[in-house]
């Protein structure tokens, strides 16, 4: 009888555990249908966000756009100081590497300065005296020329080797034009210049006036650019004084490396444009070209021109050789070739070699900026004034690390 019992008790006791478990899994399964039926929070309505303006601040910003247009105004009032101040400026960085090297030799560089001051005088008379008479000629020569041609291509008498292929045309639309009228307009525009003249003649109080100013101005400059080489110090203080002080050192740094740049490039340009203009003039006389000075100081002056200026130089000369001879046009060709490789290789790498160069499309974009607002002296200045830029340009690519 005891196996028995113990076999009922056993099945009674997993009798218990399943219905136990039953309940369980009721328990839970119920459990878990009202979780997902349980009815969601309550939602919360959205936040409105409303922008205050304190009038303290907008009259703040109103305040700040005010200066600023006033600054504005004050800085185009006096454009012409300032314009006579960084002309000083670029004079004195050209010159103090070289009152530097003066000093070494216990010359005072007030007294270098003048001594600088009265040899460049100096080779400006010996230049004006010597070559500006040549030039004069060659200049009133090429518009004879000029002059001539027309006369003799409204006449058909035209014998230039280069305009064989095309004279035929030309000479068509000559012979169409009316030539009475092309010479009235002439003579209209002779009038209007010579009526100019006059004006000018009668107001010679105007012209005195106009020549003292530039006058005047030339001594501010010299004057300016003398302080700034002497007082060197004393102009650095004062600059890194218009700054914050934590950027003083910043600003002492950058100071003297506008200084060392600017100058090796005016020092450096002015080397390679009188090399240039040197070397044309002595290929152009040997080889017999007429107006070779002429040709020369165009070529000297288009090395301002990255890149086109010595191509413009070439084309300018064209005209004159060709007429001359087709054959020496190829020899001069062959020479400006030359004379372009031996800048790129030599002259260049050997003044230059000091100067940080940057791009030639900005230097281009800086001077046709540069020459709409101030003619050709904008066109001068804003090779320096693009040199300037890149540095500060260069200086914040490096730290950007870009």
């Amino acid at each position: 009888m005891a196996p028995q019992k113990r076999i009922r008790r056993m099945f009674e006791n997993i009798k218990k555990g399943v219905s136990g478990l039953k309940n369980k899994l009721g328990a839970d399964r119920v459990s878990m249908i009202d979780q997902k039926v349980k009815p969601p929070s309550k939602i919360k309505p959205p936040v409105e966000t409303l922008v205050k303006f304190d009038m303290f601040n907008v009259a703040k910003v109103v305040l700040v756009i005010l200066l600023l247009l006033v600054a504005a105004m004050f800085v185009y009032q006096i454009r012409v100081i300032l314009l006579i101040l960084f002309i000083a400026y670029l004079l004195a960085a050209a010159l103090i590497p070289t009152v530097d090297w003066l000093y070494k030799f216990k010359i005072p560089r007030g007294l270098s300065v003048i001594v600088i001051y009265m040899l460049a005088l100096a080779v400006l008379v010996f230049f004006l005296s010597s070559f500006l008479p040549i030039l004069g000629r060659e200049l009133a020569g090429v518009a004879g020329n000029i002059q001539n041609f027309v006369f003799d291509l409204n006449k058909g008498d035209v014998s230039v080797p280069w305009l064989n292929y095309i004279m035929q045309p030309v000479q068509q639309y000559v012979t169409d034009l009316d030539i009475s009228v092309l010479f009235v307009d002439v003579q209209k525009y002779l009038t209007d210049i010579a009526r100019q003249l006059t004006s000018l003649a009668g107001n010679a109080v105007a012209v005195l006036v106009a020549f003292s100013n530039g006058v005047f101005n030339l001594f501010l400059i010299l004057v300016l650019s003398f302080y700034f080489i002497v007082e060197r110090e004393s102009v650095q203080k004062f600059i890194v004084s218009l700054f914050p002080s934590r950027y003083e050192k910043y600003i002492r740094v950058k100071n003297e490396a506008l200084q060392v740049k600017i100058g090796y490039w005016l020092r450096g340009q002015f080397l390679l444009m009188l090399s240039i203009a040197a070397l044309t003039y002595i290929a152009l006389l040997v080889l017999g070209v007429n107006y070779a000075l002429t040709l020369a100081v165009l070529a000297g002056l288009m090395e301002l021109l990255p890149v086109v200026g010595p191509f413009i130089a070439f084309l300018g000369a064209v005209p004159i050789v060709a007429n001359q001879s087709m054959l020496l046009l190829l020899v001069v060709f062959i020479v400006f070739f030359v004379i372009q490789q031996l800048e790129n290789n030599v002259i260049v790498p050997v003044i230059m070699k000091k100067t940080v160069g940057i791009s030639s499309i900005f230097v281009i974009v800086s001077m046709l900026i540069g020459g709409s607002y101030l003619g050709i002296l904008g066109v001068i200045l804003s090779i320096p004034v693009a040199s300037i830029i890149g540095i500060f340009l260069t200086d914040y690519v490096n730290r950007e690390g870009r």
